[in-house]
């Protein structure tokens, strides 16, 4: 007797099985494409001189988000090295300018543990493009606390999210050279390598063992860096191998750095 065909229910997306078990939380030593959702113009006061940032709020593939601040500026005039990776930002997003206009933007409320709309500059020339990020593990030793712990990721280079360029190739019209790209990458764990040593050996300096480090981050002390990543992860129903930014500024924020990110997105968000 032949048996009537039947028309699948569900069909099978290796892609999503893979997932399971995997973090799409948003972590350092790693590289993969983002998609911005805003970009604000902002003065840390809190900082003498006070600094500028263009605060840049990104979004993986698994819709997990982050802030990214990068310092360009402070109010003595002196330029910081933000204000090149800004550039090579604009550059790998094909984005020609930036303004500075009244608009909204996400901005994290520590009050309320979430992202909220405020008002405020932005370049709305930088929403919703995409861009390929390095993004880099940030030790540091707690001085009031006594402990290594593992910070926001820092930005540390970047790359163009159709061509994979980086920034220089793109500038001299040069293809993507997959041995620089795996250059950088190399070089973005060694620096991450070098801060944690670098931490561990304050500890040592104070007594404390240098086998063992707090994921936590905080607000209050630790190792000063220059651009900093404030992150959260989706709602549940949803050849230049220095880093781009110089130690330079102190960060905080709400962050989950020990869930492994997947390093690599090639689909569509």
């Amino acid at each position: 007797m032949n048996q009537q065909s039947q028309q699948a229910f569900w069909q099978l997306d290796k892609s999503k099985a893979a997932k399971v078990g995997q973090s799409n939380y948003i972590t350092g030593d790693t590289s993969d494409v983002y998609k911005i959702l805003s970009a604000a113009w902002k003065t840390n006061t809190r900082m003498s001189p006070a600094v500028h940032n263009l605060t840049v709020h990104i979004m993986n593939a698994d819709k997990s988000t982050a802030m990214i601040e990068i310092p360009y500026a402070d109010e003595s005039g002196k330029s910081w090295s933000g204000e090149n990776i800004i550039n090579a930002m604009m550059l790998c997003a094909n984005v020609p300018s930036l303004s500075q206009v009244q608009g909204s933007h996400q901005e994290y409320d520590f009050d309320q543990q979430k992202d909220v709309t405020v008002n405020g500059m932005v370049a709305p020339e930088l929403a919703g493009k995409k861009v390929g990020m390095f993004l880099t593990d940030r030790y540091y030793f707690h001085k009031t606390k006594f402990e290594v712990k593992r910070g926001a990721p820092d930005l540390f280079n970047v790359f163009d999210a159709e061509t994979r360029q980086l920034p220089h190739e793109k500038a001299n019209n040069q293809p993507a050279n997959p041995e620089a790209f795996n250059t950088v990458t190399e070089a973005m764990i060694k620096y991450s390598a070098k801060s944690k040593e670098k931490a561990e050996n304050e500890a040592a300096m104070n007594g404390q063992p240098q086998n063992g480090f707090n994921n936590q981050m905080t607000n209050q002390g630790g190792q000063q860096n220059n651009s900093v990543t404030y992150q959260r992860g989706a709602p549940a129903q949803q050849s230049n191998n220095a880093p781009a930014n110089n130690p330079a500024m102190n960060g905080g924020g709400p962050v989950d750095d020990d869930i492994p990110f997947a390093p690599h997105f090639d689909g569509q968000f």
